[in-house]
């Protein structure tokens, strides 16, 4: 059985944050526009958190967040769109850059 994507995720912030240019470089690059500091990149954040935490589960992310599973369908697209790659493909990454916006911003 394989490392977690939260275990593997905190293994590189634990690493990055050693060297916190590097890690905010890194989540520059894999987190693009959903960096901003706007509502709607929030929002996608929030969404790509939850997804990650439940393995890309839209049906239980819905249900975390309260919303229907197709607003999940269709934020998830947005997400993809701005990052231009599936989620999938780099998901450990991707929560990787997310804990490391939480801690160094």
């Amino acid at each position: 059985m394989g490392v977690s994507v939260d275990a593997e995720s905190h293994v590189v912030v634990a690493e990055l944050t050693a060297h916190p240019g590097r890690a905010l470089r890194m989540k520059r690059w894999h987190l693009g526009g959903l960096d901003a500091d706007t509502p709607t990149a929030g929002r996608l954040r929030d969404t790509l958190r939850v997804l990650l935490e439940v393995h890309l589960n839209q049906r239980e992310a819905a249900r975390q967040l309260g919303v229907h599973p197709h607003t999940i369908a269709y934020r998830l697209r947005q997400i993809e769109a701005q990052l231009g790659y599936p989620v999938s493909e780099r998901a450990a990454a991707l929560h990787a850059a997310l804990l490391v916006r939480d801690v160094l911003g």
